[in-house]
């Protein structure tokens, strides 16, 4: 079975980084109500979207992000009972003294919710949900939600579709990459061939026991992001497919497609205005096997113009849609969008 997975993350994920390594900047501010009082509201999430940049403001709504470098992020503000605020945002400078108000979220605050014991159905969907989002070959013991009774799972029979949802912020551990992804569920649906989700969060990196843990964390962030999309896009801006592991050709549909066109990196990259964006035009569904650890197929179908960045980070996650290994990786297998990935040579 073959599934169609879109990720904003997260994620959802969209974060273009012109980053000098040399250069980081802050950004403090406060966060209030949207009305004639103005009162500060404390404790809400600021982050940009799907980094490792994020907090909680204090109990005067007050927070400081540090260390961050230069670029355009999605800068998000997110509060149980408000609407969520998202922006994007140039950060090529300290931004200090900002003032951010939140509307209120009517829905939220006159939905009244009574909630018992979690019951064997919840259980079941529970588990079903997990599965899913979190990924099917991965170590539980590893990668929990340590709030999972935060989440809403609802299941139609009719329609053989299970849904879900969560008022409060999940907590995600990753003791096999070395984060706390903490993360609001905008959307999950798991239908009979598709499944997609939407998140909106950030990660936080663990504090390792020891440098033994920490060299595994490393080891593992870059065995999940060989033969990734994020790689595949990587590798195509600085034309090191082959060195990479990576082969790609156009693959023929015979509905679409007569004579199928040859795939040449260079034809398919095109600069844009931003020094650090890049237009990715293919001719059609594009086949890329990957073979240097391991061995994997996955096909990558456009459905909008694709715009990614220098880290091969799509702007868009949904401007394409990917098929086979590439589409089966879960949130239990998400890195940062800051990640930045090192060759071996």
């Amino acid at each position: 079975m073959k599934y169609s997975i879109c990720l904003l993350t997260f994620l959802c994920l969209s974060v273009l980084l012109s980053a000098q390594a040399q250069q980081k900047f802050s950004v403090v501010g406060r966060i209030i109500e949207n009305n004639l009082e103005g009162a500060p509201i404390p404790f809400a999430h600021v982050y940009l979207n799907g980094t490792s940049f994020g907090t909680q403001a204090d109990v005067n709504g007050r927070f400081v992000l540090k260390n961050i470098p230069k670029g355009i992020y999605k800068f998000s503000i997110s509060m149980v009972g408000f609407k969520t605020s998202m922006k994007l945002t140039s950060i090529d400078s300290d931004l200090k003294n900002l003032v951010e108000r939140l509307d209120e979220n009517v829905l939220d605050l006159m939905e009244v919710r009574v909630k018992g014991q979690k019951d064997k159905v919840w259980n079941k969907s529970i588990r079903d949900f997990e599965n899913e989002f979190l990924g099917r070959d991965i170590s539980r013991s590893e990668v929990q939600i340590l709030n999972r009774e935060v989440i809403d799972v609802d299941y139609d029979k009719a329609k053989k579709v299970l849904t879900a949802k969560a008022e409060q912020p999940l907590m995600i551990e990753n003791r096999n990459l070395g984060y706390l992804y903490r993360g609001f569920l905008v959307d999950f649906q798991k239908g009979i061939t598709r499944m997609s989700f939407k998140a909106s969060g950030y990660f936080e990196p663990l504090k390792p026991s020891s440098s033994k843990e920490q060299k595994r964390w490393e080891s593992n962030r870059k065995d999940i992001f060989q033969g990734s999309i994020k790689h595949f896009l990587w590798a195509l801006y600085r034309n090191k497919l082959t060195e990479e592991g990576f082969s790609a050709y156009y693959y023929k549909d015979r509905k679409y497609m007569g004579m199928v066109p040859e795939f040449k990196a260079d034809d398919v990259v095109r600069p844009t205005s931003d020094s650090t964006v890049f237009l990715l035009e293919l001719k059609g569904m594009l086949s890329v096997d990957y073979n240097y650890n391991f061995r994997q197929n996955s096909k990558i179908m456009p459905v909008s113009q694709i715009f990614f960045n220098q880290y091969g980070e799509l702007i868009d996650p949904y401007s394409l849609e990917l098929y086979g290994k590439m589409s089966e990786n879960r949130m239990g297998k998400e890195l940062p969008s800051d990640y930045i990935y090192v060759p071996k040579n």
